[in-house]
Formats: structure tokens, sequence, C-alpha cells
């Protein structure tokens, strides 16, 4: 009987032991659920333009002269609204009146002042070229300068390209001396992520 009681304890003792131990025993650690971010989405490039450009003067005689090596500029305003500015008309208007001083043509002034209110955005800008007004030419071109954007030189063809324009509305500009006249063109360009094609002869010049 006491070997038995003995037996008894020393069992009660060990499930004792058993269960403190699987109480205290450290629970597995969980590894946290993994959260895969989802990448930001990817802007897309803003839409350019391509604007081609082929150009020549034809003559009534049937001759067609390409207009090579020449500047073609893009501009981002109506030169109309830059050259005939009330302030530019009266920069005009003094150069008139130092040309009339100096020449005394008697209604010489009269009739150039009338028409630098009448004249076409052609003669003023033969006016910037030939320096017939010499403050206005100055003042004229840096408003012009102003509005530039990008700029691009025809080859021998009369032909120029220039990529990456971003969009927006403009103006392709350009001027052409032959056979000692003036010649210029102003056509309008919308820039939308596709091929602007512009094709500059005598029918689209400014008149």
């Amino acid at each position: 009987m006491k070997y038995f009681s003995l037996a008894l304890f020393i069992l009660a003792f060990n499930l004792s032991v058993f269960a403190q131990a699987k109480k205290t025993k450290s629970k597995p650690k969980t590894k946290p659920p993994v959260v895969k971010q989802t990448p930001a989405p990817t802007p897309a490039p803003p839409k350019t333009s391509t604007v081609q450009v082929e150009a020549a003067v034809i003559f009534q005689n049937g001759d067609v002269v390409p207009v090579a090596r020449t500047n073609f500029y893009i501009i981002d305003t109506d030169l109309n609204t830059v050259l005939n500015t009330p302030a530019m008309k009266q920069i005009a208007i003094d150069d008139a009146k130092k040309r009339n001083e100096r020449t005394k043509l008697e209604g010489l002034l009269e009739y150039q002042i009338k028409l630098i209110n009448i004249q076409s955005l052609s003669i003023l800008l033969a006016r910037m070229q030939d320096n017939t007004y010499e403050n206005y030419t100055k003042q004229a071109i840096e408003a012009v300068n102003k509005t530039i954007k990008y700029q691009m030189v025809s080859d021998f063809q009369g032909k120029a390209e220039l990529k990456d324009i971003p969009a927006g509305k403009y103006f392709l500009f350009a001027m052409f001396k032959v056979r000692g006249k003036f010649i210029a063109w102003q056509v309008p360009i919308e820039a939308n992520g596709e091929t602007v094609k512009i094709i500059l002869d005598s029918n689209n010049r400014l008149q």
C-alpha cells in the first residue's frame, strides 16, 4: 500500500509538471499575411505631334522655287495681334514723321500714316526685313521673338520637320525673299498627337 501511494504521488507530480510545461510552452509564431502592393499605374506620356512642312513659291509662268534653307517658326500668338497694337502703330507713325522731316516731301507723312492704319501683315513683315522704319523694325522683331516656341530650317527642297511638339494651338510662320520680293506665311497648327502636314505655296501666303 505504501508503494502504491508513492506511485500515485509520482504519477500525480509528473502529470502536474507536464500540464505546467504545456501551459508555458511558447506558441509557434504565425507569419503575418503578405500584402501585395499594387504598383501605381504608369501615366500615359503626353501627346506630342510631328510637324512636316513642304514649301515652294509658284510663279505665273509656271516656275517653282523651293523655299530652301529658310527658318520656319512655330509661334503661339497670331502676328496680327502682336504687330498691330496701338503702341506698335505709334512707333511706326513716329518713324514716319522722322522720315518726313528728312525727306521734306509734301504729303508723304499723310500717305505713310494712312498706310500704317490699313497695312496688311505682309507689309508689316516686309518692313521688318527691309528696315523701312528703324524703331518699328527693332520693336517688332523683339515682339515676334517672344512668340517663338520652336524653330526648324528647310532643306534645299523646301522641306522641314520638327518632332515632339506638345499638344496645343500654334501658328507656323516663315518669310522668304525670292526675286526681290518678300513672301510670308502664317498658318494655324493644332497639335493633337498626330502628324501635321503643311503645304506652303503661293495660294496660302499672306496677302
